[in-house]
């Protein structure tokens, strides 16, 4: 017989007790007897078959062989988008003319230019390319030209054109004006006489009733007198005369003419007419400023530099809306833009020498912001994003074009345009494009 001995120690089976295993040897002792073949065969039952569903196996991708498994490859960053808006703006041509420029009118595809040697002359305002043009002077040229230029971008109205020179007998300055339109491909349309030394004319154009209108400045002269022309054929449509009264600026806001007048005692008024009648609507003076500076028509108002201060009038009856005491440079001059009324103020041991741009509300006249301080600004104009400016460094000598936000007076791009402060400048602004006239012309644009 053999004996089956269990091996589970017996700390784990502490519930057992002697009689217990006694038992156990008794019928294990019992089985000498038995034989495997005395036990009952077991009882099979077959169960039906049972489908067994098998795992879903995701094929893993073949990952690339390299060296190095520890190094994965990083995909190539995606293009940065160009650079946009006014951040970018830069230099697109520059004119290749010996000549100064002395005024421009932009459109969008072509530029109307008076040139110091005496021409007019048409442009493409891509390129610069020179489309055509013509001398303003009939005999020898006796000094530079200068003048203002308007364009509906059919016809260039060019006005107040004058040559300044020294008589050379005298040794005086003399001087002598002109009046022309040009068509498209610079031919004279029509013009007005020549008017002697230190006579000049004014203008401005109103395209949209298609009309020039033009004055005569300064006080004095018998034959001084604002007249509206039809814009193609030079037909007389209406005349505003006043004794010897000079119309030595004209601005309009395309239903209203302002004007800067001068009487014959001196004294300079603004008046304001009919565009298409040119019936006088209101005039305005005041008793303690006799000279007057500049005008500048915006949405909320005709603004007036006068030495000093600077006025805000009502469009409707010109009476003064507000006035602050205000010195501000009559070289910048001044713009608008919406609500907002762009200044330089002039250098003085108050301002100090150098004090930058100002910007001022047009419905109150209270200061907004101000820019650019330690630098000297001149000119001013509106873009289409932008307040453009001239700002002169004394110290370095660089001449540098800035564009300021109009809103906040934060300074996005400042481009260097010369090493000459003493170069007088101007500047004309259409959509994204500015015009620097110095000694030579530059085209920005963004």
């Amino acid at each position: 017989m053999k004996l089956f001995v269990l091996k589970q120690p017996v700390s784990s089976h502490k519930g057992w007790t002697l009689g217990g295993l006694m038992l156990v040897f008794a019928l294990l002792s019992g089985c000498e007897s038995a034989t495997p073949e005395s036990f009952p065969r077991p009882l099979l039952v077959t169960m039906p078959a049972m489908a067994v569903p098998l795992p879903t196996v995701t094929p893993v991708p073949e990952m690339p062989v390299t060296e190095d498994p520890l190094v994965v490859e990083t995909p190539s960053p995606t293009p940065d988008l160009p650079a946009q808006g006014l951040e970018t703006t830069h230099l697109l041509w520059e004119w290749g003319e010996n000549s100064r420029p002395s005024g421009l009118a932009a459109t969008p595809n072509r530029l109307a230019v008076i040139a110091s040697d005496g021409r007019f002359v048409w442009m493409t305002a891509d390129t610069g390319k020179l489309e055509g043009g013509a001398y303003l002077w009939s005999g020898i040229l006796q000094g530079d030209t200068w003048g203002e230029v308007y364009t509906d971008g059919i016809v260039a109205m060019v006005a107040a054109i004058r040559e300044v020179g020294i008589d050379a007998e005298t040794g005086l300055a003399e001087s002598r004006a002109r009046l022309v339109v040009f068509d498209t491909q610079a031919n004279e349309l029509w013009s007005l006489p020549q008017l002697d030394s230190r006579h000049y004319y004014s203008a401005t154009i109103a395209p949209g009733p298609g009309l020039v209108v033009i004055g005569r400045w300064p006080q004095g002269f018998k034959d001084n007198e604002m007249a509206a022309y039809e814009m193609f054929t030079g037909q007389r449509l209406w005349r505003v005369k006043s004794g010897e009264t000079g119309y030595r600026q004209l601005t309009h806001d395309g239903t209203r003419m302002y004007v800067l007048l001068t009487d014959p005692k001196g004294i300079d008024t603004v008046g304001c007419y009919d565009l298409r009648t040119g019936d006088q609507l209101w005039q305005w003076a005041h008793p303690e400023l006799a000279q007057l500076d500049q005008i500048t028509v915006g949405p909320e108002g005709v603004y007036v530099m006068a030495g000093s201060q600077i006025l805000g009038l009502d469009t409707t009856e010109g009476t003064v809306k507000w006035t602050i005491g205000f010195s501000a440079s009559s070289e910048a001059g001044i713009s608008t833009r919406g609500n907002l009324l762009y200044a330089a103020p002039a250098p003085s041991a108050q301002t100090g020498f150098r004090p930058g741009v100002v910007s001022l509300d047009g419905l109150s006249g209270q200061l907004v912001w101000n820019a650019l301080g330690g630098l000297l600004a001149d000119p001013l104009i509106v873009g289409n994003e932008a307040l453009w400016t001239i700002v002169k460094n004394f110290d370095s000598g660089e001449v540098f074009l800035s564009g300021l936000e109009p809103d906040t007076g934060l300074e996005r791009t400042r481009l260097l345009v010369g090493m000459d402060p003493k170069v007088i400048y101007r500047l004309v602004s259409l959509d994204r494009r500015v015009y620097v006239l110095g000694d030579t012309l530059q085209s920005y644009g963004y």
